[in-house]
């Protein structure tokens, strides 16, 4: 980790810079560095900070001008603690903004983090949301930079159909049916607002996220 005293140093300078920055492009790369250096010290309410000051920018949403690791390392770390519901919410977006082409070079593993925390809910919404946003299940999003999370996320893929009495083709076929999906999603989103408008804030353990 990042020793503190250098870690508030530099804090502070970027900080600073901050308040004479008038782009918002270059305000986002500043806020993109600060989330990078919350994670190196182990600071959340940092990372939280510079996520929330991004998302102002880009009116809460993953856009093209949102630089990584914004929100995917917040997610991250939420899940490395067991807060699966904040993990879960922060995943959504970045999910949300794979789904508008906005191209991440960890793309497969965000996908697969967040099917991972999704499975601890319900397992067939896991694999609704691999289906619906990894490149590899996609006829349109096909990315030429494949990450290591690729065949992680086939082979968990194939283990939750497997678990569900289904090959992972058949599962293909039942979980993208759009009646289904948009009932469930939308369900989703609303388990997980009130979850995250409690800020529940666990102290759980996770072991399977995969290094963002």
């Amino acid at each position: 980790l990042l020793p503190v005293s250098a870690s508030l140093y530099l804090t502070k300078k970027m900080t600073s810079a901050l308040t004479h920055i008038t782009d918002d492009r270059a305000k986002q790369r500043v806020l993109a560095l600060l989330v990078k250096l919350g994670e190196a010290s182990n600071d959340i309410s940092l990372m939280q900070k510079s996520v929330d000051k991004s998302l102002i920018l880009t009116e809460g949403r993953v856009t093209e001008v949102t630089p990584p690791p914004i929100p995917e390392a917040l997610a991250a770390v939420y899940q490395e603690n067991g807060d699966l519901e904040s993990a879960l919410y922060y995943y959504k977006l970045s999910l949300d903004g794979i789904s508008t082409f906005v191209q991440r070079q960890k793309t497969d593993a965000i996908v697969l983090n967040a099917c991972l925390v999704q499975a601890k809910f319900d397992v067939g919404y896991a694999l609704r949301m691999a289906f619906k946003f990894s490149p590899f299940f996609s006829d349109t999003h096909q990315y030429s930079i494949t990450g290591p999370g690729r065949s992680l996320l086939v082979q968990q893929c194939e283990a939750w159909a497997n678990q569900l009495g289904l090959t992972l083709e058949g599962a293909k076929t039942h979980f993208t049916s759009s009646d289904e999906d948009e009932s469930v999603h939308g369900e989703n989103e609303k388990s997980i607002s009130l979850r995250k408008s409690r800020s529940l804030h666990k102290s759980r353990s996770c072991s399977n996220c995969v290094t963002m």
